[in-house]
């Protein structure tokens, strides 16, 4: 079998965690006797035009999984019917240098109905490719699609041998917009640099590390989280809180810091690499999320993977991931929740409820690259009879 890729968004050096996962799970494929590759028309936005102005297609190949890539600039506005015509074409591009350098692939596999799900429907109407798409996007959640993008996504859900959900809570949403022939649940695949990374066991809970790692927007809810820190342990305090990320309500969230007088105990750390991300979650005692909508959490996995056990609002995807022997849920939109449930955490912690090995096994059996990959191999076989 032989199994083509295509994300919307995809990292753009090795350090930046962005859409890295799709290549962890492309992995997990390929080990398994798969040939595998990826393209990614890459959109680079016009300042940084300088950089991109004529680039040739680029390829690598890591972990076994060959990869085309071509950075071009947008040069219209950012309006997705301006945009996405010229990301199909482009798209079309790599597909056909793709075939010439590794062969016509059985089936393909987008991620998210709009680009890269629109990019496999135009491949399937033009060489009868079957495709299946995994659904990420929050927009769905937060009913954010636009007209425009509606009426292309169902024609390509329609046409889709399968639709991937990462949460039954998208697939959910999805049902309200979208007709689709086949449905399936299944997660994101965690990195093994988190299941790699050493869990140290008997943690001191007199002075718990508590960490959170999020883009700084107002969705992710990092004041909240910086309030019930706060109304939890106070100012003078043994516990300490690590935000990791950057984002627009960075500026915010250090006056917040410093108007309760926290700079001490509350530590923005900014963008972080992910085998620094990894080591400071394995130092944890704790891991936060605190957001308003979630379609799946990525995060969370990857604390999980370090054996931590979870603090997660009830905004979606967490909810189905982080249960009784892994974590606390909350009610969302709520510092006074948060609070509850970080002082419930150290008390859980103190008389040692949570095994940080048994959390970890938990996220292998069911998020590991080898998991998720035999679970795609299904669907992709299911799709190809």
């Amino acid at each position: 079998m032989h199994v083509l890729v295509i994300p919307s968004w995809f990292y753009r050096h090795l350090e930046d965690p962005s859409g890295s996962f799709f290549e962890t799970q492309a992995s997990g494929v390929q080990e398994l006797g798969v040939q595998v590759g990826i393209i990614y028309p890459d959109i680079r936005p016009l300042y940084e035009a300088a950089d991109h102005w004529c680039t040739s297609i680029e390829s690598t190949s890591r972990n076994g999984v060959d990869t085309l890539r071509k950075r071009y600039v947008n040069w219209t506005p950012r309006i997705e019917s301006l945009i996405l015509p010229r990301w199909v074409s482009v798209g079309l591009r790599l597909f056909d240098e793709y075939c010439g350098r590794y062969g016509k692939p059985d089936i393909i596999h987008a991620h998210c109905l709009l680009r890269a799900g629109i990019l496999a429907h135009r491949i399937w109407q033009k060489f009868g490719i079957p495709y299946v798409i995994t659904e990420h996007s929050s927009k769905w959640h937060n009913h954010e699609i636009s007209k425009y993008e509606l009426q292309i996504s169902k024609s390509a859900a329609k046409y889709a041998s399968a639709l991937i959900s990462v949460s039954e809570s998208l697939l959910e949403e999805l049902h309200k917009y979208l007709d689709f022939n086949q449905a399936y649940v299944i997660g994101n695949a965690v990195d093994a640099l988190f299941l790699d990374e050493k869990v140290q066991e008997g943690n001191n809970a007199s002075g718990l590390t508590f960490t959170n790692v999020a883009y700084l927007n107002s969705g992710k809810r990092q004041d909240l989280l910086i309030d019930a820190f706060y109304l939890a342990f106070g100012q003078d305090t043994a516990h300490v809180l690590y935000i990791v990320g950057e984002g627009p309500e960075r500026a915010s969230l250090e006056r917040r810091i410093a108007e309760y007088d926290m700079q001490s105990s509350i530590k923005l750390l900014g963008m972080q690499k992910k085998k620094e991300i990894a080591k400071l979650l394995s130092r944890s005692d704790c891991f936060v999320l605190t957001s308003d909508h979630e379609t799946f959490g990525v995060a969370i996995i990857e604390a999980l993977a370090c054996g931590l056990p979870v603090i997660s609002t009830d905004c979606g995807g967490p909810s189905e991931i982080v249960n009784a022997e892994n974590g606390i849920v909350v009610m969302k939109g709520s510092a006074n929740a948060i609070m509850e449930a970080m002082l419930a955490m150290h008390k859980k912690i103190h008389v040692g409820h949570y095994q940080k090995k048994r959390i970890r096994e938990g996220c292998r059996k069911n998020f590991s690259k080898q998991s998720v990959g035999s679970k795609l191999l299904h669907v992709y076989q299911n799709a190809l009879q």
